[in-house]
């Protein structure tokens, strides 16, 4: 069935995260009926509090700290400010990121929320939306299709454990892991692709597998939620993160989350190379809280007296950025009526918070695709690649960028952050960070390309910008740092493993 403008369509999403629940709720409110699919258990809907008991074994970053950087925040207010308002009535922490001396940036901001509580807004939500049904406990384990009598297979649904589902539009919510991409190529090749073109990919052949498999992020993280004791004087101003400490052989971010019965919650994330095995022993809670005392930038906003953690140690480990593009090497779609959505489409470190971002603005591009091609779904698909890709393009090529830039830096490496034309990448990160301690308009351009809301070419393409915030930041990073403000070196931070 090809339905017509303004004829309901049957969807099935294949999926039940955050770009999963998004798409369900923005084709819903355009009048479609939709299935989700969903492995998971439900969890309740009555307080944002249980979604922390809700068993997630499908996300295993869903107890990690999650921070909706400024395109999620404007996604979420522009096609569901319900779902916004939900948030800050939970407790989740909004900043507004302009700098005090700038001219204020509405879309500069950041929502601190844990991702149990953003998944919770979500759901309800789609449970006041009664042409969604969202089947939990089942799982995809194909596509159902037919080749019919031209190049390119047909997808009409997906086949899971209690049946099949079928749909008009068949979306890929699966995440990082998702097989439907291999799937889809599989077909393209025993069938044939849907003939014309649709875009230009950036990689094909061998490379394209590589990329599609996940190229290794480097990187395991140990993360830990605290609680601000009530007379702690730290709080949330127009920076996105509490504190930050650069070991040089690791980093250590402390992210602002959600208030709890008016407290305060933070989330702290170590980051270190994936094959350290020395620095394993941060799942030790004993020396994960020696490390962060002897931290001085995270210290003074959780050391001890300041900060109760509530939540153990938690490790995540096997990052991989990986991109699988929606069409072969010569630019055509792998299949009809299929759209692929979140991380499944495209991960990237999360360290960068690009991910919700991703999420939502395909999420809620795919409505406004879908209605605006008549009910002409090939159509759509192609207008769906040519809106999604460049944004796509630009988060995988600087995520793998920073990746291995930061890799040899802790190498110990000598790497220039602030040489531009030989590290555009760690320069738009590290070294706008720096000019942004004294200059405001670095701190509002940093921000904006760190939220997704400006592509990589907005700051290379400004050489003026580039040539002033070099010489800002050549200024902060020339201070010197006083040795009581230096984090520990490795072997005096390995010194603090418990015996």
């Amino acid at each position: 069935m090809v339905a017509g403008r303004g004829i309901r369509m049957r969807v099935a999403v294949a999926g039940g995260g955050i770009a999963g629940l998004a798409c369900a709720l923005g084709l819903a409110r355009a009048g479609h009926e939709i299935v989700v699919v969903e492995r998971d258990p439900a969890g309740a809907l009555d307080d944002p509090r249980g979604a922390f008991s809700w068993e997630r074994a499908g996300v295993p970053q869903f107890q990690q700290p999650h921070v909706l950087v400024s395109l999620a925040c404007r996604e979420l207010r522009v096609h569901a400010p319900d779902v916004y308002a939900c948030l800050l009535e939970a407790g989740a922490t909004e900043i507004l990121g302009s700098h005090p001396d700038a001219v204020a940036d509405p879309d500069l901001r950041a929502l601190c929320v844990r991702r149990p509580v953003l998944e919770w807004a979500l759901r309800r939500a789609l449970a006041d939306e009664e042409s969604v049904t969202v089947r939990h406990g089942d799982t995809v384990r194909n596509l159902a299709y037919d080749d019919g009598s031209a190049p390119g297979v047909n997808v009409w649904g997906l086949i899971t454990d209690a049946g099949l589902v079928t749909g008009d539009v068949v979306v890929d919510a699966l995440g990082r892991t998702s097989p439907m991409p291999g799937l889809l190529a599989d077909l393209a090749r025993a069938y044939g692709a849907v003939p014309g073109e649709v875009l230009v990919p950036r990689f094909t052949g061998r490379a394209a597998y590589e990329v599609a498999r996940g190229i290794p992020c480097g990187m395991a993280y140990y993360s830990r939620y605290y609680r601000l004791r009530p007379a702690n004087p730290a709080r949330p101003g127009h920076h996105f993160v509490a504190a930050a400490a650069d070991f040089g052989y690791a980093s250590g971010v402390l992210f602002w989350a959600e208030k709890e019965a008016g407290e305060q919650l933070v989330g702290l994330v170590i980051s270190v190379p994936a094959g350290d095995q020395e620095l394993k022993a941060l799942r030790d809670e004993d020396f994960y809280d020696r490390v962060v005392a002897a931290t001085p930038a995270l210290a003074r906003v959780i050391g001890p007296g300041l900060a109760d953690p509530v939540t153990p140690v938690r490790p995540m480990g096997g990052l991989r950025a990986s991109w699988r593009r929606p069409v072969t090497d010569d630019g055509r779609l792998t299949a009809r009526n299929v759209f692929t959505v979140g991380d499944a489409l495209c991960h990237t470190n999360p360290a960068y918070g690009w991910g919700a971002s991703l999420a939502l603005s395909q999420a809620f591009t795919l409505p406004a695709v879908l209605a605006g091609h008549d009910g002409d779904v090939v159509a759509a698909q192609g207008a769906y690649a040519r809106r999604t890709g460049p944004l796509v393009e630009d988060r995988f090529g600087s995520g793998v960028a920073l990746d291995r830039g930061i890799e040899r830096i802790w190498a110990g490496e000598e790497v220039d952050v602030l040489a531009y034309t030989m590290e555009p990448d760690l320069f738009r990160m590290r070294g706008l960070s720096a000019a942004a301690q004294a200059a405001p308009l670095a701190h509002q351009r940093q921000g904006r390309w760190a939220g997704c809301l400006d592509p990589a070419a907005a700051i290379d393409a400004d050489e003026p910008f580039r040539t002033d915030a070099a010489a800002a930041a050549r200024v902060v990073r020339g201070r010197p740092r006083p040795e009581s403000e230096r984090p520990p070196a490795r072997d005096d931070l390995l010194a603090l493993v418990p015996s």
